[in-house]
């Protein structure tokens, strides 16, 4: 197992720094731990970014139960009520 810190985060992806070696396209299982609450989906990483000081992966969701679905939609919709951001309405 592999830790890293989710660094931005949305219904569709992440981007989590982490010194893990992934190879882009490499499918990864990723747990989200938020206020009490976990959150799993799997991914396809899409990018690896940075350098060998603060490498990070972009990770593009593909698959995620309803329940944690309506989990993340709770994460983010807390986390833009403590950042006092607009509420991005769902398309």
């Amino acid at each position: 197992m592999k830790v890293g810190l989710v660094r931005a985060l949305s219904l569709y992806g992440c981007l989590v720094r982490t010194d893990a070696s992934v190879k882009e396209n490499a499918r990864v299982a990723i747990e989200i731990a938020h206020s009490g609450t976990q959150i799993s989906v799997m991914g396809r990483v899409v990018a690896c970014v940075g350098d060998q000081s603060s490498r990070g992966l972009g990770i593009e969701f593909t698959e995620i139960d309803a329940n944690d679905k309506k989990r993340l939609e709770a994460c983010l919709s807390e986390l833009v009520a403590s950042q006092n951001l607009p509420a991005v309405p769902n398309p």
